[in-house]
């Protein structure tokens, strides 16, 4: 007659419960022979007649334990090895049938022989049931001992003294109960050196939960990790064709074991979204798990930690990710992430390491086998999808301009998300009953997920002025709108038009104004910024150049560095500061300077951004940086009709303006730049306001004669002779 299938796996468990109750009977009358408990101490120890009672009707057993359960089927088999065959029996059918048993799971993925799951169950006794502790008390002839110690469970499973010495090295290191945590010993606190034998046993509280069909890991902190139950697959995910064939060739290879895949590059670029669709197609969940919530942890408690995550996840059909933002890689981490590597080198089953850039420490694994694939930021056509994706059924304006969009914010498809969900919070925020969320809304979302970084190495200027502020020669107008358009369709020239695959560097867009101060070169990289919908960044040189050898070389690493995924406009003035001519070498300084030079070189051909260069002496740059530059802008010192524009339009529209301004005269007398008359502009305005009037030609004249002495300019009498002053 086939044995019939487990119902659950906690009747599994409670079945093979009945060997290990076997045993304890056996211990127990070998014990009761030898105490000799005299007196009456009610409380103080346990009778025999409790302990007879304990043994012989375990509670929270099967009733088969009892005696006197005739006609029951599984008391054909009283014998210890006919009740373990008997088990077996049931669990082969049981697996064939498709049930579940977790004990046998645990049995199967640490590798445990039938001893090690006695001595489990024997530990996990008190977990089922409170009888256990006071017959493992009594077993040990201390009411204080309620957990067995490594005595008590030799003494259970051993019939002599040879026996119970071979069965130390299961509850030792290199055993698999104790090197994947599921035994713990722990030393008994009335002693002061406790030795091994009397060192107290129990089973790890998330080994018995899972045990238990307790899927709730009670000693976790809840920062350490969290589940996701996957549910896209890879043909979902937006990715390049190459990334695609390998991920799939990775899908065909057959079971992996002891397997590193290692995901890095920029935040927002799928590498956990890959994580999930591999899982996904192999029916396993994921559980993410962050590294800097780790750090905190010792070294020499740190392979425990791994150990027991990734034993956890193994049991749970789960694969571990292990995500970082790249800072557990610097040096200052060395130590604890090599410690990490080692540990996790040790590990079965299949882990996700995460991290933004490749790092060669990382590859020297032993045993396992490591994989790595590398993500970038996505085409301009994969950030169409993205973003279509992203505002499908998101509530925002149809007429939204989704191909600026791509073009002019170089996202991830992380920060896209990110960028649609911060929109929908500003919506809210500014009117939460409106059906649609506005373009305007969208694109103040995208300028906050840019140049977050850029902020604490530059100055971020916020544009204000537009095309009709700006007083140049026409065609110089045409130029600064070749340039505008030159970033808003570069993604879609380099990528959709395929020029991309003919440039091998060089891709960003590279500028120089060059012209005397104030001359409207800062005003232009504004209405550039401003036209675009873009951040201007204003490289503080004072931060960068440093005078200690090659200090200046890393602060322009971060800038460009932080550039790459802040989608501004990088603005140097004064440019021929740090981007001047390479001399001859004559010491040492000349030689380090040049390698400054070249290094500067090497960053702008690497840099895909848009990079503004402004001096007022285009003669002083190097010529290889000359080379470099898509445009260059020559802004002219304004002609007379040129600065009759500037006095007119510098005036805002509030302000009080005296009908007698001779504009004409003030262009044609006085030969100034459009910065020094914006000046003479806003300290008239200033005396004007002191006087409780609107701006007068008096105002104006006061206020020149400040501007001009400030410039050192010498004053012909000519000049002022025929206007009236106060």
């Amino acid at each position: 007659m086939a044995c019939e299938c487990y119902k659950s796996s906690i009747d599994h468990v409670t079945d093979s419960m009945s060997v290990v109750n076997m045993l304890i009977r056996k211990q127990y009358h070998a014990a009761k022979h030898h105490f000799n408990i005299k007196g009456d101490f009610h409380g103080l120890y346990i009778s025999d007649d409790d302990a007879e009672k304990l043994v012989h009707n375990p509670l929270g057993l099967p009733e088969w334990v009892a005696a006197g359960r005739d006609g029951d089927e599984r008391l054909k088999h009283p014998d210890f090895e006919s009740r373990r065959r008997f088990i077996s029996e049931r669990v082969r059918e049981s697996l064939k049938s498709g049930v579940e048993l977790r004990l046998e799971h645990l049995k199967h993925v640490c590798g445990l022989e039938t001893i090690d799951l006695d001595i489990l169950l024997i530990c996990l006794g008190p977990e089922l049931n409170s009888g256990y502790s006071k017959i493992y008390a009594y077993l040990q002839d201390d009411l204080t001992k309620k957990n067995p110690t490594v005595d008590l469970v030799l003494n259970i499973l051993s019939s002599t003294f040879e026996e119970k010495m071979n069965l130390r090295k299961r509850l030792r290191p290199g055993s698999p109960l104790i090197d994947h945590g599921l035994i713990l010993t722990e030393p008994d606190p009335t002693l002061p050196a406790t030795p091994f034998l009397s060192r107290f046993v129990h089973v790890d509280s998330s080994i018995a939960s899972y045990v238990l069909d307790d899927d709730v890991f009670h000693e976790w902190p809840l920062n350490l990790f969290h589940t996701v139950s996957p549910v896209q697959d890879l043909d979902s995910l937006v990715l390049d064709g190459l990334m695609r064939k390998e991920l799939n060739s990775l899908l065909r290879k057959e079971a992996l074991t002891n397997t590193i895949i290692y995901l890095f590059g920029p935040y927002g670029t799928g590498k956990k979204s890959t994580a999930e669709a591999l899982c996904h197609a192999w029916g396993k969940k994921l559980w993410i798990s962050d590294i800097e919530n780790h750090i905190a942890v010792g070294v020499r408690e740190l392979g425990d930690y791994i150990r027991r995550i990734c034993r956890d996840a193994c049991l749970n059909n789960a694969c571990v990710y292990w995500d970082s933002n790249g800072d557990v890689f610097k040096h200052d981490h060395k130590i604890w992430l090599k410690e990490f590597m080692q540990c996790l080198d040790k590990e079965k089953g299949v882990s996700f390491l995460s991290g933004t850039s490749a790092v060669e420490t990382l590859y020297h694994v032993r045993r396992s086998l490591f994989i790595p694939f590398e993500f970038t930021n996505p085409s301009y056509g994969q950030r169409m999808k993205l973003w279509k994706r992203s505002l499908e059924n998101a509530g925002f304006d149809p007429g939204i301009d989704v191909t600026g969009l791509s073009s002019g914010f170089n996202f991830s498809g992380g920060q896209i998300r990110d960028a649609v969900q911060t929109a929908i919070n500003l919506s809210t925020k500014n009117d939460n009953k409106r059906d649609t969320i506005s373009a305007s809304e969208l694109r103040s979302a995208c300028l906050l997920q840019s140049g977050s970084g850029l902020s604490t190495l530059a100055r971020r200027i916020r544009p204000t002025y537009s095309w009709d502020d700006i007083v140049l020669p026409p065609d110089r107008i045409e130029q600064l709108r070749d340039i505008v358009n030159h970033a808003r369709f570069r993604s879609f020239v380099m990528d959709s038009w395929g020029f991309g695959r003919k440039l091998s560097g060089g891709k960003g867009l590279n500028v120089l104004f060059a012209g005397p101060s104030g001359t409207g070169k800062t005003m232009s990289a504004e209405i550039m910024a401003f036209d675009l919908g873009l951040h201007l960044y204003k490289i503080d040189l004072a931060r960068v150049v440093s005078k200690y050898i090659g200090e200046t070389e890393k602060n322009l690493s971060r800038i460009f560095e932080e550039a790459e995924t802040s989608n501004a406009i990088l603005f140097f003035d004064e440019a021929d500061a740090i981007f001047g001519k390479r001399s001859d070498v004559h010491d040492a300084h000349d030689r380090y300077a040049n390698i400054e030079t070249s290094y500067l070189l090497q960053k702008m051909e690497e840099y895909e951004g848009v990079t503004i260069l402004a001096t007022n002496f285009r003669r002083n740059m190097d010529d290889a940086f000359v080379r470099r530059i898509q445009y260059a802008v020559e802004f002219p010192f304004p002609e007379k009709h040129d600065r009759k524009e500037i006095w007119k339009k510098t005036w805002p529209c509030e302000l009080p303006l005296a009908q007698d301004i001779d504009f004409d005269l003030l262009a044609g007398r006085f030969e100034l730049s459009g910065g020094n008359i914006r000046n003479i502009c806003v300290n008239a305005a200033f005396i004007a306001a002191a006087d409780g009037k609107t701006v007068t030609m008096n105002h104006l004249m006061r206020s020149t004669r400040n501007e001009y002495r400030k410039m050192g300019k010498l004053m012909m009498g000519g000049e002022f002779s025929e206007l009236r002053t106060v």
